[in-house]
């Protein structure tokens, strides 16, 4: 008997423990695209800080600011003395020591430094934290690029590609340059396609 009681204690924790790393069901509101991501990152061996943030599929201002001081840390730990700042509009500011770039042989090498270490740590903290993050804000639908550009187009009265594949429209319609040319709204909505 005492057998049974251990094996049930057990199957109790596995399945409390199997509830606590992102089985939960998403909202109803996040997109395909967003689920998909969130179950694939979890599904592998995602860091703490991913299988924190993304159990409940979303992400929070807090949250995303943690995942970019924890790349940060890593960045500035790389023993490349560098130093990582964001600007207010979400850029990503690297500076490094004066020297660096030729003791890495010159600004091309020490550039592919820099890109390689700030990939590294986007491993784990922000690489799968901010397309949610982003994506989820500026295009909770989950659109393709393309999909996103036809219906700003829609939005401005353009009717031209909507009926065309999204690679017959990028090409038609948002590659040729003489067509953006002579329609400034589309040309704001390959620019910024929220306008």
């Amino acid at each position: 008997m005492r057998h049974l009681g251990l094996l049930t204690g057990v199957v109790v924790v596995m399945l409390v423990g199997g509830c606590s790393r992102g089985d939960a069901e998403p909202p109803a509101h996040v997109a395909d695209v967003y689920r998909e991501l969130v179950d694939a990152t979890l599904q592998r061996d995602p860091s703490a800080l991913e299988a924190e943030v993304l159990q409940d599929y979303e992400v929070t201002d807090e949250e995303y600011f943690r995942a970019r001081e924890a790349q940060k840390r890593c960045v500035e730990e790389s023993g490349h003395d560098l130093s990582v700042s964001w600007q207010e509009s979400g850029q990503t500011t690297i500076e490094w020591p004066s020297g660096f770039s030729e003791a890495m042989g010159g600004q091309d090498a020490a550039q592919a430094v820099v890109d390689a270490v700030m990939s590294d740590c986007s491993v784990g903290t922000t690489s799968t934290i901010e397309p949610v993050y982003f994506g989820m804000r500026d295009n909770p639908e989950g659109l393709s690029g393309p999909e996103l550009i036809r219906a700003c187009y829609a939005r401005h009265g353009i009717e031209d590609g909507q009926g065309l594949r999204d690679e017959e429209f990028m090409e038609a319609y948002v590659g040729d340059e003489s067509y953006l040319a002579a329609h400034p709204a589309a040309q704001e909505c390959v620019a910024d396609p929220h306008t």
